[in-house]
């Protein structure tokens, strides 16, 4: 099943934005009961962690927010979920965008916007309009470093060129 862009950019289950019922039962099943076990528990934490996220970003608990999507985002990754990691990247880096943290919002919607292509074969437009919103709040050496990051060839072409100069 491919999910829809918009369900990355806020679209939430009513069960997840209503209140803590829906996570309580899931906290009360067999994952939580000790140690997790196989791939299934491991997802079902990540996806509990995202939802916890969403609740407390919900609330204006922005620290408590910021966690639950970080332990979400790892998760998702540890358990080879490159989708859901995207949108827990996407959720990360809205939210870092809204608390001010613009440099680091780049870069974690970079990650997002990156995957999500890589995983469908086209860039969202929304995650391209947040990327261009928190690009006119940084510094441009901010913003090519982080690009640079991603592509080592290109990092390595200015070195060598600089090399080549008097």
């Amino acid at each position: 099943m491919i999910a829809s862009p918009s369900a990355r950019h806020g679209s939430t289950p009513s069960s997840i934005t209503t209140g803590l019922p829906a996570l309580r039962l899931r906290a009360r099943g067999p994952s939580s009961a000790g140690p997790i076990r196989g791939v299934r528990g491991r997802h079902g934490t990540a996806s509990t962690y995202h939802q916890l996220g969403i609740v407390a970003q919900n609330q204006g608990r922005f620290g408590q927010t910021e966690d639950h999507y970080r332990r979400a985002l790892q998760a998702y990754r540890d358990n080879g979920d490159v989708r859901s990691a995207s949108w827990a990247a996407a959720a990360l880096g809205r939210l870092l965008a809204e608390i001010g943290r613009r440099g680091e919002a780049f870069t974690v919607l970079l990650d997002a916007t990156l995957s999500w292509r890589d995983l469908t074969g086209n860039f969202d437009p929304r995650d391209i309009r947040l990327l261009t919103e928190q690009r006119r709040h940084l510094p441009d050496h901010t913003v090519q470093t982080a690009l640079d990051a991603l592509d080592p060839a290109t990092a390595l072409r200015q070195h060598l060129d600089q090399a080549r100069e008097p």
